[in-house]
C-alpha cells in the first residue's frame, strides 16, 4: 500500500486566500478528497438547524395560552373607587395574637381599590390598577395593633384537563409599592389551588414584593390535569396594621397556561439530536 502523501496546495486561491489549513488535499492512490473548513462550517449549520428545528417544535407544542389579561387602559378614566369584575376583594381582621376578629370573602368588588394615572413608567401605560388596605368597618380601633389583611384577586372556578392543559399556570405582572411603607406592613403575590368547594387549599404560591420603581413579578402553580373541579385564585395582599400608610400599583398582569411538552415533540427533539451526533462525527 502506497503512502499517503499530504500535499500543501493553491488550488483554493480561485476563492480569497484562507490559508493552507483551511485548503488541504489527501492522497491515496488516484483517490482524492478535498475537505475544507467550508465544509465542516456547512455541517455545523446543518447540525445547528437541526437542533433548532426541535426546540421550535417543543415551543409549538409548550405555546403559552393567556386567558386573563388586563392592563386597566379599558376603564378610560381615573378615579374608579373600585376595579369591578372580575376582580373580587377579601378582607380578614386579626388580633395581635392572631385570632379571627372579622371580615368578608371573595366574592365583593367593593373595596379599597382604584384605577389611578401618572404612576406607571414606559411599560405601563396611562392607567394602572391600585390595592391599599381596607381600615374601614366596625372591628374597632386600628391603634390598638388589629392586623388586617386586604387582597385583590381573580378566581377561575372549575379547573379541567380540558379547558386547562396540564403543565403550568402563571400569574406575570408589574408592580410598584408605595414609597414609605409603614414598619408593619408588607406586600405580596400569591397564586391558590383550591378545592371545588373553597374549603381547602391544594397549593399556594407566595412571594413577598419590595422594591420602589416599577418591577417584574411571576407566581406559578403545576397543574396535572388531575384537580377536576378545582379553583384557581391568583392576586395580591397588603398587610398592614394602626394605619400606617400601604398601597401596591399594578399593571399589565396576565394569567397563562403552558401545556407540558407532548411526548411527540420530546421524541421528535431526541432524533434531531441523534442525527446532529451523527453529523458531527462525519464532519
Amino acid at each position: 500500500m502506497r503512502l499517503k502523501r499530504l500535499i500543501f496546495s493553491n488550488l483554493c486561491s480561485s476563492q480569497e486566500p484562507i490559508g493552507l489549513s483551511n485548503c488541504v488535499r489527501f492522497m491515496s492512490g488516484d483517490k482524492v478528497t478535498e475537505k475544507t473548513n467550508h465544509e465542516r462550517n456547512m455541517n455545523m449549520k446543518n447540525i445547528v438547524s437541526l437542533i433548532l428545528a426541535g426546540v421550535a417544535l417543543m415551543a409549538n407544542q409548550s405555546h403559552a395560552v393567556t386567558f386573563f389579561a388586563d392592563n386597566f387602559e379599558a376603564s378610560g378614566a381615573a378615579g374608579a373607587t373600585h376595579l369591578g369584575a372580575p376582580w373580587e376583594m377579601n378582607k380578614q381582621v386579626f388580633t395581635p395574637g392572631g385570632a379571627y376578629v372579622g371580615g368578608y370573602y371573595p366574592g365583593a368588588t367593593f373595596g379599597p381599590n382604584a384605577i389611578v394615572s401618572g404612576q406607571g413608567g414606559a411599560d405601563q401605560g396611562e392607567y394602572q390598577g391600585k390595592l391599599y388596605p381596607d381600615y374601614d368597618g366596625w372591628w374597632g380601633d386600628w391603634t390598638d395593633n388589629k392586623v388586617v389583611k386586604t387582597s385583590l384577586l381573580v378566581s377561575i372556578v372549575g379547573l379541567t384537563a380540558e379547558n386547562i392543559a396540564p403543565g403550568t399556570i402563571q400569574m406575570d405582572f408589574d408592580y410598584k409599592l408605595q414609597p414609605n411603607l409603614g414598619p408593619n406592613t408588607s406586600v405580596y403575590s400569591f397564586a391558590k389551588i383550591l378545592s371545588s368547594d373553597w374549603s381547602q387549599t391544594w397549593y399556594t404560591d407566595w412571594r413577598q414584593l419590595t422594591g420602589g420603581d416599577w418591577s417584574h413579578g411571576s407566581n406559578v402553580m403545576s397543574f396535572d390535569g388531575n384537580q377536576v373541579g378545582a379553583n384557581l385564585q391568583y392576586g395580591f395582599m397588603v398587610v398592614s396594621s394602626n394605619y400606617e400608610p400601604n398601597a401596591v400599583f399594578i399593571d399589565n398582569v396576565t394569567i397563562s397556561n403552558v401545556p407540558e411538552p407532548s411526548t411527540a415533540s420530546l421524541l421528535g427533539f431526541g432524533v434531531a439530536g441523534l442525527i446532529a451526533t451523527r453529523l458531527r462525527r462525519r464532519s
